[in-house]
Parts: structure tokens; C-alpha cells; sequence
């Protein structure tokens, strides 16, 4: 959870879109609900601790992430990301940035 986060943010440049979309023309509603969406803070500090905003908001104790909708409150204020919950009606194919597949 935080160690993904924390690398998702220093490989990320923030003009970029995630690296990672959804099939089926990219909505994510396509292919399940959306659950959240919370816009990129513009004003999150890249250096900013994601460990401790966890621990701060509640949301860990050691580090430890269970709920995705933390992880992208996480995800957008402290490190600027763009994030989206996505509950899946069925089995989805997502297409990483360079071309691979994962199901």
C-alpha cells in the first residue's frame, strides 16, 4: 500500500496521467462503478510523508493500508495523484504503460 504509493508519486510526473488505464475506452465506469474519484492536490509537497499522514488521519498504525478509498485519499492529497476507486462488475483487463497486460 504506502511503499506503492510513495513509488507511484516519484515516477509519476505531475502533467502525466497515471500510468496504468482502464480497457474499454479508459472510462472506469465501463467497467464497474465508481466508487470515488478525489483530484490531484496541486499543492501536495513531493517530500511530503505518506507514513505519516496515514498515521495522522487514522488510517495506519504501522504503516499498514486496508482500505482503498484511504489509500486514495492518501494517493491524491498528500502525494498529488489523481485517484479512482473502481468497484469491478466482472473480470477486467487494465493496460500498464508499456503494453503489458494484467487481468
Amino acid at each position: 500500500g504506502l511503499a506503492a504509493l510513495r513509488m507511484a508519486r516519484s515516477a509519476l510526473h505531475p502533467d502525466l496521467r497515471p500510468a496504468r488505464r482502464i480497457s474499454r475506452g479508459g472510462d472506469p465506469s465501463s467497467v464497474g462503478t465508481v466508487e470515488l474519484h478525489l483530484p490531484a492536490n496541486p499543492a501536495a509537497p513531493p517530500d511530503a510523508s505518506v507514513l505519516r499522514a496515514a498515521i495522522e488521519r487514522g488510517f495506519s498504525a504501522d504503516g499498514e493500508i486496508f482500505d482503498v478509498h484511504d489509500l486514495a485519499t492518501l494517493a491524491a492529497d498528500v502525494c498529488g495523484l489523481e485517484a479512482t476507486v473502481v468497484a469491478l462488475d466482472h473480470a477486467t483487463t487494465v493496460e500498464g504503460a508499456d503494453g503489458g497486460v494484467a487481468a
